[in-house]
């Protein structure tokens, strides 16, 4: 699977499942680029199975991760308590699966 280390990669597993496909290389692309790509494929998750609220914790998610490599218990202050609760408070956002987030928004009101 493909980490949800970003914003972006949090997106793609609450709508769908992520398959890499292939690797290109960096030698591929004029000027070359200092890293490789990837192309994966993002098959979308049937409405059952999303998330019931994907807003609330992509809302979340995005003040979390606006401090990249910053705990949740410094970025999400206001909710320090529920975070406690659920004990994430040590854990930066990259290491949250989809079932931390839904458990952390369904926790706040």
């Amino acid at each position: 699977t493909i980490p949800a280390n970003s914003i972006l990669g949090l997106q793609i597993q609450l709508y769908g499942t992520p398959k890499k496909i292939m690797r290109v290389s960096r030698g591929s692309f004029v000027p070359m680029p200092k890293v490789d790509s990837t192309v994966i494929q993002i098959k979308t998750l049937p409405k059952k199975l999303q998330t019931k609220n994907p807003e609330k914790i992509l809302k979340i998610a995005k003040t979390a991760f606006s401090q990249k490599r910053k705990k949740l218990s410094n970025t999400l202050k206001p909710i320090l308590s529920t975070l406690k609760l659920l004990k994430l408070e040590d854990l930066r956002p990259e290491h949250l699966s989809i079932k931390d987030w839904d458990k952390l928004i369904n926790l706040i009101k």
